[in-house]
Protein backbone atom coordinates (compact mmCIF):
# COMPACT_ATOMS: atom_id res chain seq x y z
CA UNK A 1 0.00 0.00 0.00
CA UNK A 2 2.88 2.49 0.79
CA UNK A 3 3.97 1.51 -3.05
CA UNK A 4 1.14 2.70 -3.93
CA UNK A 5 0.90 6.02 -2.42
CA UNK A 6 4.61 6.90 -3.61
CA UNK A 7 3.48 6.04 -7.23
CA UNK A 8 0.84 8.50 -7.15
CA UNK A 9 0.18 10.96 -9.76
CA UNK A 10 0.39 13.95 -7.17
CA UNK A 11 3.32 12.51 -5.45
CA UNK A 12 5.19 12.68 -9.14
CA UNK A 13 4.04 15.85 -10.12
CA UNK A 14 5.72 17.10 -6.48
CA UNK A 15 8.68 15.49 -7.07
CA UNK A 16 8.89 17.15 -10.71
CA UNK A 17 8.40 20.43 -9.45
CA UNK A 18 11.15 20.48 -6.21
CA UNK A 19 13.95 21.49 -8.49
CA UNK A 20 11.88 24.31 -9.63
CA UNK A 21 11.05 24.91 -5.89
CA UNK A 22 14.55 25.43 -4.43
CA UNK A 23 15.29 27.54 -7.42
CA UNK A 24 12.51 29.45 -6.50
CA UNK A 25 13.60 29.81 -2.88
CA UNK A 26 17.28 30.49 -3.98
CA UNK A 27 15.63 33.67 -6.12
CA UNK A 28 13.34 34.78 -3.66
CA UNK A 29 16.34 35.19 -1.14
CA UNK A 30 18.53 36.92 -3.76
CA UNK A 31 15.21 39.37 -4.40
CA UNK A 32 15.33 40.27 -0.95
CA UNK A 33 18.66 41.05 -0.38
CA UNK A 34 18.87 42.94 -3.09
CA UNK A 35 16.17 44.85 -1.19
CA UNK A 36 17.71 45.11 1.75
CA UNK A 37 20.38 46.56 0.02
CA UNK A 38 18.10 49.47 -1.69
CA UNK A 39 16.53 50.25 1.94
CA UNK A 40 20.62 50.58 3.46
CA UNK A 41 21.57 52.48 0.18
CA UNK A 42 18.11 54.95 0.91
CA UNK A 43 18.45 55.23 4.39
CA UNK A 44 22.11 56.35 4.05
CA UNK A 45 21.28 58.50 1.32
CA UNK A 46 19.55 60.72 3.21
CA UNK A 47 20.12 64.07 1.07
CA UNK A 48 17.20 63.06 -1.45
CA UNK A 49 13.46 63.41 -0.52
CA UNK A 50 11.27 61.30 2.06
CA UNK A 51 9.27 59.47 -0.33
CA UNK A 52 5.93 59.02 1.34
CA UNK A 53 2.66 57.84 0.09
CA UNK A 54 1.40 60.75 -2.12
CA UNK A 55 4.43 62.88 -1.55
CA UNK A 56 5.20 65.82 -0.23
CA UNK A 57 2.93 69.27 -0.05
CA UNK A 58 5.01 71.18 -2.54
CA UNK A 59 4.95 67.83 -4.47
CA UNK A 60 1.33 67.54 -5.05
CA UNK A 61 0.84 71.47 -5.68
CA UNK A 62 2.95 71.39 -8.06
CA UNK A 63 1.81 67.93 -9.71
CA UNK A 64 -1.93 69.86 -9.50
CA UNK A 65 -0.29 73.29 -11.54
CA UNK A 66 1.33 70.94 -13.99
CA UNK A 67 -1.91 69.05 -14.61
CA UNK A 68 -3.73 72.48 -15.54
CA UNK A 69 -4.82 73.28 -12.21
CA UNK A 70 -4.34 77.01 -10.35
CA UNK A 71 -2.92 76.73 -7.18
CA UNK A 72 -3.73 79.61 -4.59
CA UNK A 73 -1.78 78.62 -1.72
CA UNK A 74 -2.72 81.88 0.28
CA UNK A 75 -6.31 80.87 -0.29
CA UNK A 76 -6.25 77.00 0.30
CA UNK A 77 -8.65 77.08 -2.83
CA UNK A 78 -8.27 74.81 -5.95
CA UNK A 79 -9.98 75.95 -9.37
CA UNK A 80 -10.19 74.67 -13.03
CA UNK A 81 -8.06 76.91 -15.67
CA UNK A 82 -11.02 76.76 -18.22
CA UNK A 83 -9.99 77.65 -22.04
CA UNK A 84 -13.21 79.69 -22.34
CA UNK A 85 -16.03 80.93 -20.37
CA UNK A 86 -17.98 78.72 -18.33
CA UNK A 87 -21.26 79.01 -18.63
CA UNK A 88 -23.39 78.80 -15.14
CA UNK A 89 -27.17 77.31 -14.15
CA UNK A 90 -29.45 80.78 -14.30
CA UNK A 91 -30.62 81.72 -11.09
CA UNK A 92 -33.35 83.89 -9.93
CA UNK A 93 -31.94 87.24 -9.21
CA UNK A 94 -32.45 88.29 -5.96
CA UNK A 95 -34.09 91.76 -5.46
CA UNK A 96 -32.65 94.44 -3.14
CA UNK A 97 -29.38 92.47 -2.01
CA UNK A 98 -27.09 94.45 -3.09
CA UNK A 99 -22.89 94.17 -2.78
CA UNK A 100 -20.96 96.12 -0.65
CA UNK A 101 -17.64 95.10 -2.72
CA UNK A 102 -15.56 97.56 -5.58
CA UNK A 103 -16.63 95.19 -8.36
CA UNK A 104 -20.24 94.36 -9.35
CA UNK A 105 -21.17 90.55 -9.82
CA UNK A 106 -23.09 89.36 -13.18
CA UNK A 107 -26.84 88.76 -12.83
CA UNK A 108 -27.76 85.23 -11.17
CA UNK A 109 -24.93 85.48 -9.01
CA UNK A 110 -25.57 86.28 -4.59
CA UNK A 111 -22.79 86.85 -2.12
CA UNK A 112 -23.07 84.63 0.93
CA UNK A 113 -21.31 84.51 3.70
CA UNK A 114 -18.02 82.49 4.16
CA UNK A 115 -19.31 78.25 4.79
CA UNK A 116 -16.53 78.45 6.87
CA UNK A 117 -18.20 80.22 9.50
CA UNK A 118 -21.54 78.62 9.99
CA UNK A 119 -20.32 74.84 8.60
CA UNK A 120 -22.54 74.27 5.62
CA UNK A 121 -21.70 75.44 1.95
CA UNK A 122 -25.06 77.09 0.18
CA UNK A 123 -25.98 75.21 -2.28
CA UNK A 124 -28.41 76.57 -5.02
CA UNK A 125 -30.80 73.94 -5.02
CA UNK A 126 -31.82 74.37 -8.91
CA UNK A 127 -28.54 73.13 -9.64
CA UNK A 128 -28.12 70.26 -8.19
CA UNK A 129 -28.72 66.80 -9.64
CA UNK A 130 -27.96 63.41 -8.28
CA UNK A 131 -27.51 62.26 -12.22
CA UNK A 132 -24.95 62.30 -14.94
CA UNK A 133 -25.32 61.29 -18.16
CA UNK A 134 -22.67 61.06 -20.84
CA UNK A 135 -24.83 64.18 -22.85
CA UNK A 136 -23.56 66.42 -19.99
CA UNK A 137 -20.02 65.66 -20.40
CA UNK A 138 -19.98 66.33 -24.19
CA UNK A 139 -19.87 70.34 -23.67
CA UNK A 140 -16.78 69.71 -22.23
CA UNK A 141 -13.88 70.40 -23.85
CA UNK A 142 -11.51 67.33 -25.08
CA UNK A 143 -8.66 68.04 -22.98
CA UNK A 144 -10.58 68.59 -19.75
CA UNK A 145 -9.18 66.36 -16.69
CA UNK A 146 -12.57 65.33 -15.02
CA UNK A 147 -12.47 62.57 -12.27
CA UNK A 148 -16.23 61.38 -11.40
CA UNK A 149 -16.86 60.31 -7.83
CA UNK A 150 -19.52 57.74 -8.08
CA UNK A 151 -21.63 57.30 -4.44
CA UNK A 152 -23.94 54.26 -4.91
CA UNK A 153 -23.66 50.47 -3.84
CA UNK A 154 -20.73 48.81 -4.97
CA UNK A 155 -23.20 46.20 -6.91
CA UNK A 156 -25.07 49.31 -8.31
CA UNK A 157 -21.33 50.27 -9.32
CA UNK A 158 -20.46 47.40 -11.22
CA UNK A 159 -23.87 46.88 -12.64
CA UNK A 160 -23.34 49.83 -15.14
CA UNK A 161 -21.06 52.85 -14.84
CA UNK A 162 -18.95 55.20 -17.50
CA UNK A 163 -16.28 53.16 -18.50
CA UNK A 164 -12.71 55.04 -17.73
CA UNK A 165 -10.07 55.24 -15.52
CA UNK A 166 -10.89 58.48 -13.95
CA UNK A 167 -14.62 57.42 -12.29
CA UNK A 168 -14.43 56.11 -8.64
CA UNK A 169 -16.82 54.57 -6.57
CA UNK A 170 -17.30 55.53 -3.10
CA UNK A 171 -20.05 53.44 -1.24
CA UNK A 172 -22.71 55.02 1.19
CA UNK A 173 -21.81 53.34 4.05
CA UNK A 174 -18.27 54.78 3.97
CA UNK A 175 -19.57 58.41 3.68
CA UNK A 176 -21.51 57.95 6.76
CA UNK A 177 -18.48 56.57 8.94
CA UNK A 178 -18.21 59.31 11.86
CA UNK A 179 -14.65 59.68 10.74
CA UNK A 180 -15.93 61.27 7.56
CA UNK A 181 -18.87 63.28 8.33
CA UNK A 182 -17.53 66.17 7.98
CA UNK A 183 -17.20 65.63 4.03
Amino acid sequence: MQAERSSGVVHQEFNDFRPTLNDLISRTKIVEEKLKAVEVQASSAGDGPIHKYGGSLADRLKALRDNGLAVNTTSKRLSLQHSSPVQSPSSPSRAGRHSSSTYPLPNGYSRHASPLLYGTPVINRASVSNSLFPKDLLGLSTGAKLLLIDVRDRADFQRGHIKRGSVICIEPKILRRKRYAHL
